[in-house]
């Protein structure tokens, strides 16, 4: 397996993943009113095709197959963190998420944030995030809560080495 860049050739893979995920892995955690406004999301704006423009994303691939993604903005807000239901729990979000907070460590960047839902907030604790607050939002009428997570970058961690897909 292997992390890059993501590209914008990589949009349409990046929604099913993202898709997929939200409708396997999801239901443990939330009704299939709350699963269903989830995964129909990518769908309903062009959110997600803006974000892969205006964020940094980087994705697991094994041979020709995406297995996930992360993405991280400017300000270290990690935007999306997502596996393939088929691939969730093997490690390929925790690679995922080490990178980008390699990344931000050579950006320098002190703090990172994550909008956390119930089946990240785990991975994003394992990593040191800690939860501030608990907010609710609203997709598709439907009230979901997330735990608004941060992050303080170690001061020995700021001269980490490269990352992979740079």
């Amino acid at each position: 397996m292997i992390i890059r860049t993501a590209t914008l050739d990589d949009s349409s893979d990046l929604e099913a993943i993202f898709v997929h995920a939200v409708t396997t892995l999801a239901p443990e955690y939330y009704t299939p009113e709350q699963v269903q406004a989830w995964a129909t999301t990518p769908q309903d704006s062009d959110r997600f095709q803006h974000w892969l423009q205006d964020g940094r994303v980087w994705v697991a691939q094994e041979g020709d197959r995406l297995l996930g993604f992360v993405g991280l903005m400017d300000d270290g807000l990690v935007s999306a963190l997502f596996v393939h239901g088929d691939y969730g729990r093997q490690g390929i979000g925790s690679r995922l998420l080490s990178t980008a907070i390699t990344w931000a460590q050579q950006q320098h960047l002190l703090n990172l944030r994550a909008e956390a839902s119930e089946l990240s907030r785990p991975l994003f604790a394992k990593f040191g995030f800690h939860t501030d607050a608990t907010e609710t939002v609203t997709r598709g009428g439907v009230v979901f809560h997330r735990a608004l997570m941060s992050y303080t970058m170690p001061p020995a961690e700021l001269d980490a080495a490269s990352v992979p897909g740079d």
